[in-house]
């Protein structure tokens, strides 16, 4: 193109035939109107040149951000990365701060940069074009010839503008960027001309601010420019964000403060300014709760009366306000409220107004209000409606959102309209969803009801104990207490046998005992409401189970936890072929820990197996994974790779806090360290563990192995007094009863263990872990006693069943030396003895006597011969001899050596000789 010639394929190409993007066969694009051409022509000769100069550059500078006080870096970043960018959100949403700090960040030698405020005076097409070349000639230096010169000498329309920019763009030296802020009040002409120049002019990047959609974000627009959107949920503050700029106010705001405002102004950046503007200037802030979220809502009204659009006629304010009532509607069910055929117009007229946002798909979209103005139209909706008017309006929706819509808005409208004995059953079968991604919206929900409602409905108090429950690692006296309301009015209520709504009873009863962690009770109900479940017509027991099934993935945890681990794989298997797919892998994950805890190894392996690569990282990094860490932790430690299976444990270190398998993951971590010949260390990490922990619920089964395992380390370790002190105050259990026989050994009292095993092994026989350790043990302790046809017996059945279930850590739970006479005692290879040996301590060697135990406790005191012959009232010969018998059976040649040997055996505990 020559400057000041025709434009070769611009928006003024008339000649050719071809209409450049924007422009209209039925106008002369290449011209503009009369009137508007005699107003530029005045603007551009004599003094009034100057005086419109100096308005496109108030135009042409972004506001200040000196004041502001939130880097929003996620944002920015955005803005760095994208070619073009729209930011669209409703009016006091940031947009224009935003960008401004993007403007002011950016600058740069190598980029021009141009900010241009749109407003009334300029939305029409030439008007715009003609700031857009005041904008530019205020940023790069003029010169005769240069294209734009072109337009400002006069010899060119507005219509040639945009060739002439792209013309300009092409020949200068450095990139150039481009901010409109409010580009919504341009003319659909301007913006089409604005396509066109960002078509032709591949080194110019533009960022705009909108309240509306806009030609720039068309489908097949923004995929051929590349453009990237920022909408209203991007703009609003998030609650770090939020406490940012309030800590930045200097007023002393607290957490609880930030995260009410948050809840009350949805993030908005005009409302939240004005509520900590308001609130830190109150001298006396309320320090109650309730008194505190009645001024934060009132702020968030004020706020939100500030953004309270201006309604066409009374037909559209009466459809804003029946359609706020709903979070989000579609065509269908905004007709359904209004009973407007045509609503689909009014709900365009919102869109093209800036008041709400479309989201869902191109086929089903859905009209939501920006949050703030929502909450001014349902206010005023509540006033001037009919009481049943919003009522039906809300059951209307729920009727319509139940099936398909978003499930935090359905219980939204049903506490709404006062509807809380129905949210139970929608929760129950909305469970996994909600608990997984929505608790805190359920919660925040929930929590701002009067405590009367809970009172009235016990399920609703049980919805929300659930939800606490899920957050928290120590029960809160609230938690508990919505719990006990609950259960008290769910035993009160009534409903007939067998009947689905006594079945929704039993579900909210077993899920209140769960919340509370009554890990025993809960198990029981959860049995009792499987028995119930069986019994049920087919025809109910169908639409019984969408419901039940996510209560049976709880009753199987709730097995595990109680120390029913049998009973959870029976459970378990009710779920294979549950069509939730989250919930068949979280059920398998249970299944293979289970497994893995009872010492069914190879089924543990299948379960793994079965689950494939075991979902995403981020599934394998959340809390339902727990079990398949357990298994595959304890995979690795039956083969003998303790570096694994601790490996496979730290790897949940992060979700433990949050667990309620924290007893588990400390047990096989434990084992793992036991079993690797690293007690010490293990007794260390796991007295750290429980303390972490302390004051979390666990079941009487879990303390038990928990304490059982712990025993074991110091038994290894050496330090047999605290062995003692753990077995002494540990709670009933068959693995606690296991050390305590292990500790007998020790104590080289073998009689004593065969007793205790005894007493136990009826209630281990379907552990094949437990049994085959107790078979184990029987045989060590029976060949001391040299009883050596049981001993063989004995260790001949745990062989069987450790093969048959692919174990093999019982056999570190001996020393290796007791191992491999055992082993060679019924004709086994010796390679299958461990490679470690971490009860090396409690080898038997050869008994010592009574007297020869004391005497060694007073050789270790640093007592003489003669000393030790007159404390015990014997002659000086008499100890003589009790000391060589000593070495003699200690293997050793000398005090310090008998001292040394007698503390590794465990044999010169104080606490032991007291």
């Amino acid at each position: 193109m020559k400057t000041g010639g025709a434009c070769q394929g611009g928006p003024c190409c008339r000649e050719s035939g071809a209409i450049a993007l924007g422009q209209r066969r039925d106008r002369d694009s290449s011209v503009a109107p009369t009137s508007e051409r005699s107003t530029l022509d005045r603007a551009l000769t004599g003094g009034n040149v100057s005086e419109s100069h100096g308005r496109a550059l108030s135009r042409a500078l972004p506001p200040s951000t000196r004041n502001s006080i939130v880097s929003r870096t996620q944002l920015l970043n955005r803005l760095n990365s994208a070619h073009h960018t729209v930011v669209r959100a409703e009016g006091g949403a940031g947009k224009t701060s935003l960008v401004a700090s993007w403007f002011e960040q950016a600058a740069g030698d190598d980029v021009s940069q141009l900010w241009l405020s749109v407003d009334e005076s300029i939305r029409s097409r030439a008007s715009f074009l003609h700031a857009v070349v005041q904008a530019v000639s205020a940023q790069v230096e003029q010169r005769d010839g240069s294209p734009l010169h072109t337009y400002l000498a006069g010899a060119a329309g507005p219509s040639h503008v945009p060739a002439l920019l792209v013309e300009e763009l092409a020949l200068a030296s450095t990139r150039a960027r481009l901010v409109i802020d409010d580009l919504h009040l341009l003319d659909r002409s301007a913006q089409e001309d604005l396509v066109w120049v960002l078509d032709h002019a591949p080194g110019l990047q533009l960022v705009v601010t909108t309240r509306v959609p806009t030609l720039l974000e068309e489908p097949v627009t923004a995929a051929r420019l590349g453009v990237s959107v920022i909408d209203s949920d991007d703009m609003a503050f998030t609650r770090s964000e939020l406490s940012e700029l309030a800590h930045g106010l200097s007023h002393g705001f607290t957490d609880r403060e930030v995260r009410e405002l948050h809840e009350v102004t949805h993030g908005n950046v005009l409302a939240a300014r004005i509520a900590l503007s308001a609130l830190g200037a109150s001298r006396s802030r309320p320090t109650t709760v309730a008194a505190r979220r009645r001024l934060v809502n009132e702020l968030g009204a004020i706020a939100a009366q500030n953004l309270m659009p201006v309604f066409h006629d009374q037909n559209e304010l009466e459809a804003a306000l029946r359609i706020a009532l709903i979070p989000e509607v579609d065509v269908a069910l905004a007709r359904e409220l209004t009973g407007d055929p045509n609503v689909e117009n009014t709900l365009a007229r919102f869109l093209r107004d800036g008041v709400g946002v479309s989201r869902g798909s191109v086929r089903h979209p859905v009209f939501s209000f920006h949050a703030l103005v929502a909450k001014a139209l349902v206010e005023r909706a509540t006033e001037v409606l009919p009481p049943d008017a919003v009522h039906t309006a809300r059951l209307t929706a729920v009727r319509h959102l139940a099936a398909h819509g978003d499930p935090v808005d359905v219980i939204r409208l049903l506490v709404d309209a006062n509807e809380d004995d129905r949210v139970w059953p929608y929760f129950a079968r909305q469970y996994s969803e909600l608990s997984i991604h929505r608790g805190e919206e359920v919660i925040r929900i929930l929590e701002a009801l009067p405590d009367e409602r809970f009172t009235r409905s016990g399920t609703l108090a049980i919805v929300l104990a659930i939800m606490l429950s899920e957050r928290e690692t120590k029960l809160s006296d609230r938690l508990l207490h919505l719990v006990r309301i609950g259960l008290a009015r769910i035993a009160e209520a009534k409903a007939d046998t067998g009947s689905p709504g006594r079945l929704l009873l039993d579900v909210a009863r077993f899920a209140g005992l769960r919340a509370a962690r009554r890990y025993v009770e809960a198990s029981d109900a959860g049995a009792q409401l499987i028995e119930q479940l069986s019994t049920l017509p087919a025809s109910v027991r169908r639409d019984a189970e969408s419901m039940t099934n996510a209560a049976l993935v709880q009753i199987v945890i709730v097995d595990e936890l109680s120390g029913r681990m049998r009973t959870a794989l029976a459970h378990s298997d009710r779920l294979v072929n549950d069509a939730h797919p989250g919930r068949v892998q979280h059920a398998m994950a249970l299944r293979a820990g289970a497994q893995a805890v009872l010492g069914l190894m190879h089924d543990s392996r299948r379960s793994i197996d079965s689950m494939g690569e075991s979902g995403t990282e981020a599934w394998r990094t959340s809390i339902p994974s727990a079990g398949w860490h357990v298994a595959r932790a304890v995979q690795a430690l039956e083969t003998g790779d303790g570096v694994a299976a601790v490996e496979e444990c730290r790897r949940t270190e992060s979700d433990l806090p949050l667990s309620e398998h924290w007893p588990t993951m400390l047990w096989a971590r434990g084992l793992a360290r036991l079993v690797d010949g690293h007690a010490a260390l293990g007794a260390d990490e796991l007295a750290i563990g429980i303390d972490r922990h302390r004051g979390r619920t666990l079941s009487a089964r879990s303390a038990s192995r928990l304490t059982a395992i712990r025993a074991d380390l110091a038994i290894a370790s050496g330090a047999f007094a605290t062995a003692l002190r753990h077995i002494e105050a540990g709670p009933a259990g068959p693995e606690l009863e296991l050390t305590r026989a292990r500790f007998e050994l020790s104590r080289q009292q073998p009689e004593k263990a065969v007793q205790t095993l005894g007493a136990i092994e009826q209630s281990v026989g379907a552990e094949p872990r437990l049994y085959s350790e107790l078979l184990v043990l029987s045989a060590a302790a029976h060949s001391r006693l040299h009883h050596d046809v049981d001993a063989r017996e004995q260790f001949e059945r745990a062989l069987a069943i450790m093969h048959e279930n692919g174990l093999a850590s019982p056999l570190s739970k001996i020393a290796r030396s007791e191992v491999v006479a055992l082993l060679a005692a019924v004709g086994a290879p010796e390679d299958l003895a461990p490679r470690r040996d971490p009860f090396a301590a409690t080898s038997p060697g050869e008994y010592l006597s009574d007297r020869e135990r004391v005497v060694l406790s007073h050789l270790a005191g640093g007592d003489s011969i003669p000393d030790i012959a007159g404390r015990l009232y014997v002659s000086v010969n008499t100890v003589k001899t009790q000391v060589k018998s000593i070495y003699r059976k200690l293997e050793v040649s000398s005090r310090e050596d008998a001292v040394r040997a007698g503390r590794r055996r465990g044999l010169l505990d104080d606490c032991l000789h007291r």
